[in-house]
């Protein structure tokens, strides 16, 4: 009896402290959930009113704007040269003040060739006209000796003439033979004969000396020619600026048309500009352009031409700016750098 009453006894005690505990909770919850109610913050509520808002207001105007485009160029140096050997020749020597970056001036020497083939070539080219020069003395001489004899000829002609007529006059009057008028007329035959093969040799002459005259103008311009390549052996700038390269030693076979050097003038510096085909309309000669070489502004200088074709294959047009300045300012502007300019249009 006692065991069975135990259990019933155990399972009443867990009935009842599970059922206070939820009463507990429930309770709790409930608490927390008035307690939140009662202390929730409350709205006020403003009364509405018909107060008129501020705002800032902008006053929009029509105003002329002068139209702008952007280009993208490389600047370079308006005058330039890459000096070349105009002549096939060795290298004999170089300056020591040749080297790159030095500045140069017009008609300084460049490097020095060989001349000993040239050399020989107007000794050569001289000793001909030498020669021609005889061959026409010569000629000369000639036609006045044979100028003599024709006049001698036609002189002995003159007197044949006279002969045979004082020998027909005699003839005539009975005084001499048929025989001695033949004699005279083959005589004066043999003296035209003469004065004719004579006028013939100084007719000769002309197309002789024709030929030499036109030998000794071609000797003349090889003997040019020769002391041209003579003095190309000594290469020079043809302008003043500043190296920009040295492509020669000495000892090197150089030939005809290698360059030298390259010398550049850093006075004036100019910039195809390629910008859009559509700008072609708004833009002209004179128009400001500010080139700038990263965000600040480098330069400003106007268009001085525009090119008359567009590119095909990127649709732009190429404008020309250029501009003077000074070699030693620090802030110039070298050949090779690439700007991007802002044309501004005169519409």
């Amino acid at each position: 009896m006692d065991h069975e009453q135990a259990p019933s006894t155990n399972f009443l005690v867990r009935l009842i402290t599970r059922a206070v505990v939820c009463i507990a909770i429930l309770f709790l919850s409930i608490t927390v959930a008035v307690q939140l109610f009662l202390t929730k913050p409350r709205i006020e509520v403003s009364a509405i009113t018909d107060a008129a808002r501020s705002v800032i207001v902008i006053e929009a105007k029509p105003m002329p704007v002068r139209r702008q485009f952007t280009g993208y160029g490389t600047a370079k140096a308006t005058t330039r040269a890459d000096v070349s050997s105009r002549v096939t020749s060795t290298v004999l020597a170089v300056p020591a003040e040749v080297r790159e970056g030095r500045p140069i001036a017009a008609g300084a020497v460049l490097a020095r060739l060989d001349p000993t083939d040239f050399e020989h070539q107007v000794t050569l080219a001289r000793h001909a006209l030498v020669d021609l020069d005889a061959q026409v003395a010569s000629l000369v001489v000639e036609r006045s000796a044979t100028t003599q004899r024709l006049d001698h000829a036609q002189q002995e002609v003159a007197l044949a003439e006279a002969e045979l007529a004082r020998v027909t006059e005699a003839m005539d009057r009975g005084a001499a033979r048929q025989r001695e008028v033949d004699a005279g007329r083959q005589a004066l035959l043999l003296k035209r004969t003469a004065a004719v093969s004579t006028a013939e040799s100084l007719q000769g002459l002309a197309p002789r000396e024709a030929r030499l005259r036109a030998q000794h103008d071609r000797q003349q311009a090889s003997i040019d020619m020769a002391e041209e390549n003579l003095a190309r052996c000594t290469i020079t700038s043809p302008i003043d600026g500043v190296l920009q390269a040295v492509d020669v030693k000495v000892g090197e076979q150089l030939a005809a048309g290698a360059r030298v050097a390259r010398v550049v003038d850093l006075h004036r510096i100019e910039v195809p500009l390629r910008v859009p085909a559509s700008s072609r309309s708004s833009i002209a000669p004179g128009d400001e352009v500010v080139l700038r070489h990263g965000s600040a502004a480098s330069r400003r200088a106007p268009i001085t031409r525009i090119a008359p074709e567009d590119d095909v294959g990127t649709r732009t047009a190429t404008i020309f700016v250029e501009w003077e300045q000074d070699p030693d300012d620090p802030d110039m502007i070298t050949p090779g750098t690439f700007l991007h300019g802002t044309v501004t249009s005169r519409d």
